[in-house]
């Protein structure tokens, strides 16, 4: 698993074990849950990039948030709203892992791409059974390589050695594609190190010594709730209302909380009455 989304999947579901001896309704702690499962089936990009670990600074200040609150006894109410924030960010990061994902496929696709277009210029050019057969061997690359991206790398390296190594013994070796060749392997070569620094331990460790980094910073400054948030939507909603009993306004938005509004939501039809 992602060390971003196993950190998330880690500290999150130890606050909603909390959450839940709040007396919070299994219903409303079950919907954040299934956000958690979708993110975790979510395929995730093998290198850390930026996108993901901001994603990560937004959503792990909520669940320290929530936890800190839990702590010093805050209400219902702020709990729903932290919930429906928290919910929020895990969607964002879930967006962020699709796009990172995505753009990392595509940057590791590009030795097994050049090595496909290379052989099928090639067989236009001169088709020779050497030539059809590295363009064969290509596209079989080029579909090992989504199902697997370390092999798919590993066999534009070993097409591009054999075609090198059977051209020279048949006396057809060409320097311009030679140093084609070479050029392609070398670039397969780097992107194989990339996948294999990506998975090594010390790789590993480095970004969970960053989100450590991270969730210690947030630890330093994050005080415990005050329901700063949920007394700016009440007093907000209350300056605007000539009649409506504060406790009711807030057991109102405490209940619509709970069913899943948003606190934009909440605070319009509060206001409207």
């Amino acid at each position: 698993m992602n060390p971003v989304i196993e950190a998330v999947s880690r500290d999150l579901r130890a606050v909603l074990g909390k959450v839940r001896e709040t007396g919070v309704p299994e219903h409303r702690v079950q919907r954040v849950e299934n956000l958690l499962n979708a993110l975790n089936a979510v395929r995730m990009p093998q290198v850390v990039t930026a996108e993901l670990f901001r994603a990560y600074m937004y959503t792990v200040p909520l669940i320290k948030e929530l936890e800190a609150g839990l702590q010093a006894g805050s209400g219902e109410l702020e709990v729903y709203m932290l919930l429906d924030r928290i919910e929020e960010k895990l969607m964002g990061l879930g967006e962020a892992a699709r796009r990172s994902y995505i753009k990392e496929k595509l940057q590791l696709s590009i030795p097994v791409l050049m090595s496909l277009a290379s052989y099928a210029l090639f067989t236009m050019a001169e088709p020779t059974p050497l030539n059809t057969a590295s363009l064969l061997a290509s596209l079989a690359g080029v579909l090992l390589f989504y199902i697997n991206t370390f092999a798919g790398l590993l066999s534009v390296v070993a097409v591009a050695f054999s075609s090198a190594l059977l051209s020279a013994l048949m006396n057809e070796l060409r320097i311009d594609v030679l140093m084609l060749e070479a050029m392609i392997a070398v670039s397969a070569l780097l992107h194989i190190y990339i996948v294999r620094e990506s998975r090594s331990t010390r790789y590993v460790d480095r970004v969970t010594r960053s989100l450590q980094s991270v969730d210690s910073l947030v630890a330093s400054y994050l005080k415990p709730a005050d329901a700063g948030s949920v007394a700016s939507l009440l007093n907000t909603v209350i300056s605007r209302r000539t009649g409506g009993i504060p406790e009711l306004l807030r057991y109102k938005a405490a209940v619509m909380l709970m069913n899943g509004y948003s606190v934009e939501e909440v605070e319009k039809r509060l206001l409207e009455g």
